[in-house]
């Protein structure tokens, strides 16, 4: 569990760099002399982030992921740098590997954001709405990261803090600048799908990316609705997928087989032999 965590940690941040030594303590005299009060884990700033305390109910990859994201905050920026974020920031990245359910990104909503003024110390994520102001700091962060350009861009957010620049100056400055590198790189897509239409004389395309760090891609459109017409083709245009369909068919399929929900060598009539029609299937 220890070395999943720390995985999980370093390969979202592209590696981990901070020293802090991982202390298991689950003696609850041991913890008391050593006036450790969360019971899940630790990473204290009077220790300047050198040590990661687990504690009795901290024994998960998803805790320890969150707990090494902690100390990598502290080591990128330096203490007197990481006194300047706002709690929610720190909060937020260090959520980024922690998949617990109440934190899944699927389910946060898109509601508007809270006042994160209310979140910018460390105390309105303890006690009484603690998780609350995880899940905020999550949403916020998740957000920030999806037009910044996903994980890569977090180096760049804390060297630039830790060299001086104000955070919120930062914060905004990336956020727009990742914008217009998703703006200039649909450019770059449009201009290469239209020289392709001309020289291939086919009458429109749609083309959509994502990003495999889950951050969101974007979508082109070029030419015509219909051949022959002048109606421009849109990017929220229906289009027919053809067998596009048969790869998410067969992906869910798997995943069904996995869950032991189907099984692959079943006839089809096991599972659907009462649906309508099934008969006059062929080879049904």
């Amino acid at each position: 569990t220890l070395a999943l965590g720390r995985e999980r940690a370093a390969a979202w941040m592209g590696g981990l760099t901070h020293p802090a030594e991982v202390v298991v303590v689950d003696d609850p005299d041991l913890r008391r002399s050593l006036a450790i009060t969360n019971p899940y884990v630790w990473n204290p700033a009077e220790a300047e982030g050198l040590e990661l305390y687990v504690g009795p109910k901290g024994l998960s990859v998803d805790l320890i992921a969150h707990g090494h994201m902690h100390a990598e905050l502290k080591a990128r920026l330096g203490m007197e740098a990481w006194h300047r974020i706002p709690s929610w920031l720190d909060e937020g990245l260090c959520t980024q590997v922690d998949w617990r359910p109440f934190l899944d990104p699927a389910a946060l909503g898109e509601s508007g954001l809270d006042d994160l003024t209310r979140y910018a110390t460390h105390e309105a994520f303890s006690g009484d709405g603690g998780e609350d102001a995880l899940v905020v700091a999550k949403r916020e962060v998740t957000r920030w990261l999806a037009l910044a350009g996903g994980p890569a861009v977090v180096p760049s957010l804390l060297a630039a803090v830790a060299k001086g620049e104000s955070f919120a100056t930062a914060y905004a400055r990336l956020e727009q600048s990742g914008q217009q590198a998703e703006e200039d790189l649909a450019e770059r897509v449009r201009a290469h799908f239209e020289a392709l239409r001309i020289e291939q004389g086919f009458p429109g395309l749609q083309f959509g990316w994502a990003w495999a760090n889950g951050r969101p891609g974007g979508s082109i459109a070029v030419g015509v609705r219909e051949r022959g017409g002048s109606e421009a083709l849109l990017r929220d245009d229906r289009m027919l997928w053809g067998s596009v369909g048969k790869t998410f068919v067969a992906a869910v399929v798997l995943q069904l087989v996995a869950e032991g929900k189907l099984k692959l060598d079943a006839r089809l009539a096991e599972y659907i032999g009462a649906m309508k029609g099934f008969a006059r299937l062929p080879n049904a």
